[in-house]
C-alpha cells in the first residue's frame, strides 16, 4: 500500500471523506514529474469502482517544510472562500499535512474534459470564451479582495512585468506592447 493512501485510510473520517465511500478500496496512480523543479510527487486517487479521480495528492520528496505546498493549500483556502459556494473549476483543498516528516497536501480532483492542444486547435474560440467566462468569474468573486493586500499590484503585475523585459529579449515592437499594457493596467 502506498504512502498516501495509508494516510487517506488512517484520517478518512478525521478528513470527512465518507461521501467517497469506503476507505478500504482505493487506488491510485502514482506521477513523478520529470522536470527538475518539481519538488513533489502526486499521487491521483481512485475510490473503489470509479473511472475518475476524487482526490489529489501531493507529497514532498524532501522531508521538512514545503513552502510550494504551504502556498497551494493558503491559496486553494483563500480563493475557495471568496466566494460561499467555492470553485468547482478549481481544486478544494482537503489538508495539508505530515507523514513521518513529509508534508501532504490532499485536494479535490478536477475532472472534464482538457484543453489540451489538439482540442484547443480544434475549437479555439470555444477554448477562448470558456477562459474568458472563467477569468471573469473568478475576477467578480475576489474584487471585492483584491486591494486588502496593500503591495498586489506591484506583486501581480508591476514585478512580473519588469522582470519578463528583464530577462527577454524585445523587439521594439514588443516593447510599446508592453508600454501599452502598463499604460491600460495603471489606472
Amino acid at each position: 500500500m502506498n504512502l498516501a493512501i495509508s494516510f487517506l485510510k488512517d484520517n478518512w473520517q478525521k478528513l470527512n471523506l465518507q461521501h467517497l465511500g469506503s476507505p478500504l478500496r482505493l487506488s491510485s496512480v502514482l506521477l513523478t514529474p520529470r522536470f527538475q523543479a518539481s519538488s513533489h510527487v502526486v499521487f491521483i486517487i481512485l475510490p473503489e469502482d470509479q473511472r475518475e479521480p476524487a482526490l489529489v495528492a501531493k507529497v514532498s520528496r524532501l522531508a521538512g517544510v514545503s513552502e510550494s505546498l504551504e502556498r497551494e493549500y493558503a491559496n486553494l483556502r483563500k480563493i475557495q472562500a471568496s466566494r460561499s459556494q467555492g470553485f468547482d473549476s478549481i481544486p478544494h483543498p482537503v489538508t495539508l499535512d505530515d507523514i513521518d516528516g513529509y508534508p501532504i497536501l490532499v485536494e479535490t480532483a478536477l475532472v472534464g474534459q482538457q484543453m489540451d492542444p489538439p482540442t484547443v486547435r480544434k475549437a479555439p474560440l470555444d477554448c477562448i470564451e470558456s477562459i474568458f467566462d472563467w477569468l471573469l468569474e473568478l475576477q467578480e468573486a475576489t474584487s471585492a479582495n483584491g486591494n486588502s493586500e496593500p503591495d498586489w499590484f506591484e506583486r501581480l503585475v508591476e514585478r512580473p512585468i519588469r522582470f519578463f523585459q528583464e530577462t527577454v529579449p524585445l523587439d521594439s515592437e514588443e516593447l510599446n506592447l508592453i508600454r501599452e499594457t502598463q499604460d491600460l493596467l495603471c489606472p
